[in-house]
């Protein structure tokens, strides 16, 4: 299907100058979702994505399972009023209870902006391994990641920049608790079982990796 749409500048398409023209025709994204021919991610979009109430409709597992030495889990969320596509990813090493992440990441990223790819909006972690010695790199101890929007403008999609060392959670159980509340997202309970305390491990077998999902 195509349309008529207003350039108001000259503009080069696929190496064609278009000069002295007001009208060209382009595909038609959905009503609900149209954009503009620059394709950008605005500060005010990517604003509206994070801070949306999201519900969670469908889990991957109904708890933890374990594949590649971590235990894991997807579950699937949308926005209320269906504009925006996520899941909030959940790992935990298989030895170390303390490296674990929590992320938000934005699937449908595409039908705003010319970004095929999903996008990491946030990722809570315990400790691991940092480049720079202990005391000198967050990543030794309790951290948060959250996505800016320099990070869109760069490119960066799947490693947000702005980090920063956190006292809110001392555990994986405590670090899903304050994701959920911080980025607006309910109904996870119905989608899988209770998260229980750290000693506890889940049912054991053997799944595909989701860690890149």
């Amino acid at each position: 299907m195509k349309e008529i749409v207003l350039i108001r500048d000259t503009i080069t398409i696929s190496g064609v100058k278009f000069i002295d023209s007001e009208y060209l025709r382009v595909a038609v994204l959905p009503l609900r979702n149209r954009i503009n021919l620059y394709n950008m991610i605005s500060e005010e979009l990517l604003s509206e994505v994070i801070n949306t109430k999201k519900t969670a409709f469908k889990a991957k597992y109904r708890k933890l399972m374990l594949g590649n030495r971590h235990y894991s889990n997807k579950i699937s969320l949308r926005s209320d009023d269906g504009k925006f596509q996520y899941s909030l990813v959940l790992r935990k090493s298989e030895s170390f209870i303390e490296d674990f992440s929590v992320l938000l990441i934005w699937e449908n990223a595409n039908e705003y902006s010319d970004v095929n790819k999903n996008i990491i909006l946030a990722r809570y972690q315990g400790p691991h391994d940092g480049k720079e010695p202990e005391g000198v790199d967050i990543h030794h101890s309790y951290h948060t990641h959250k996505i800016t929007s320099k990070d869109i403008e760069v490119k960066r999609y799947l490693k947000p920049s702005n980090r920063k060392e956190t006292e809110a959670y001392n555990s994986f159980e405590q670090a899903i608790q304050c994701f959920i509340t911080d980025f607006g997202i309910v109904g996870v309970e119905n989608t899988v079982e209770p998260f229980v305390d750290n000693k506890q491990l889940p049912e054991r077998i053997i799944i595909e990796d989701i860690s890149n999902a």
